[in-house]
């Protein structure tokens, strides 16, 4: 309706078949979209602008909109279109795409046997995780698997230092690592359970938590090693805390970080 009077808009129906289409409900949205409730046939759709038909598509797996009968249309103040379904519920259709995606290794069917442990980030879109027992896998831009290189046995933690390298830590110890390559090569060997995280300077220097016996620095330029565990007291720096060290973080102004199991 125009100032108070009746238009007729000329609908181009595309390929659906005019007859077959029974209109139950039908609202405007903020943006001037038009969306059309059907008995049988979902949610249409004609954009602003345009005389064009469409049909609005569910991203629910097993969800299929396109048969279902629209008893009710409803827009948020955040645009997101609600659709009541004739003995299916309500749908929640947001305005924008979600924040976060999932990437799944079993709908690749690819059965892992593991939990993912680690990630960081690789070039060209990659995004490398390590899976615990079954080495490291390789994400594309996409989220489809992409690559799994050979890696050293019991890794745990893959990680790229400031210097843009690649690091794997294992139950056994620290290894240089090229994913793109599956090559590496033993570094640092560990006296505790695993290597449970590991930060960097970006000078060479790397942190390593030697699970239950503390943190290991391995400067990567000498090949040197130097342990720091609970038991020892330094006048200067202190002592560690706790051995079973979490997590570490070295920041931007030269502080390290340490996250155990005592906080």
């Amino acid at each position: 309706e125009r100032n108070d009077r009746m238009v007729v808009m000329n609908i181009n129906y595309g390929p659906f078949d005019v007859n077959a289409l029974m209109m139950d409900c039908g609202i405007i949205s903020r943006r001037g979209d038009i969306f059309i409730g059907t008995k049988g046939n979902g949610v249409f759709c004609i954009r602003k602008g345009t005389n064009l038909l469409t049909t609005v598509g569910s991203d629910i797996k097993g969800f299929d909109l396109t048969s279902t009968s629209i008893r009710a249309l409803c827009e948020d103040k955040e645009n997101n279109l609600w659709v009541g379904c004739n003995k299916k519920g309500l749908l929640f259709m947001p305005s924008r795409k979600a924040k976060f995606t999932t990437w799944n290794f079993s709908q690749q069917n690819t059965n892992i046997g593991g939990s993912v442990t680690s990630i960081c980030k690789g070039e060209n879109g990659i995004t490398w995780c390590a899976v615990q027992n079954n080495g490291v896998y390789g994400f594309d831009s996409n989220g489809k698997i992409c690559a799994h290189p050979k890696a050293p046995a019991g890794t745990n933690i893959i990680y790229r230092d400031r210097q843009r390298r690649f690091w794997i830590g294992t139950d056994n110890g620290l290894f240089s690592y090229n994913p793109y390559s599956g090559s590496f090569k033993f570094e640092m060997k560990i006296n505790g359970e695993t290597v449970n995280a590991i930060t960097d300077d970006g000078n060479g220097k790397l942190f390593v938590s030697d699970f239950g016996k503390g943190m290991k620095i391995f400067d990567s330029k000498s090949g040197s090693v130097n342990t720091y565990n609970m038991f020892m007291n330094d006048p200067k720096h202190g002592h560690l805390n706790n051995n079973w060290i979490m997590t570490l973080y070295y920041d931007r102004q030269g502080m390290l970080w340490i996250g155990n199991t005592a906080g």
